[in-house]
């Protein structure tokens, strides 16, 4: 019996620059996903929502921080994910579920164009998935926060 086989299925969207009012967006995202990141699950939802939003607007607020938004080409108010960093530093990567394994997450980090394997403030089981193997010399340290 023969099987075929389909191509994966492709999907277009555009790199752009950060921009003020993807602000909520940005939070309302890294807070949910962070959440329920190994490093975050033993801490309770009040101290958690508060110091991590302390944590994102400090980083936020650093002159050199980059942020690189994947949206669509048709919209570019609706965005598929985003990578923030700094230096060398990433920060955090995030692309919508439904964005996966078409290219997002790659072409956010190559836009950022690190010198080397990033150093990473933020470690998430997806990132572990998606990237350890692309970036194995990468390692976390929480105090990068800045």
């Amino acid at each position: 019996m023969a099987t075929s086989l389909q191509a994966a299925p492709t999907a277009a969207f555009d790199l752009r620059p950060f921009d003020a009012d993807d602000t909520a967006f940005l939070f309302k995202t890294w807070l949910r996903s962070y959440r329920y990141a190994p490093p975050s699950r033993g801490i309770g939802n009040d101290d958690f929502y508060t110091g991590h939003h302390a944590v994102i607007e400090r980083i936020l607020d650093k002159p050199s921080t980059r942020i690189v938004v994947a949206c669509l080409p048709e919209s570019p108010t609706v965005i598929l994910g985003y990578a923030v960093a700094d230096g060398n530093v990433l920060h955090y990567v995030l692309t919508k579920e439904n964005f996966r394994r078409f290219g997002v997450g790659s072409a956010l980090l190559s836009a950022l164009e690190f010198d080397g394997p990033p150093r990473l403030s933020h470690v998430t089981a997806d990132w572990t998935h998606a990237f350890s193997r692309r970036y194995p010399a990468s390692r976390w340290n929480p105090y990068l926060l800045g």
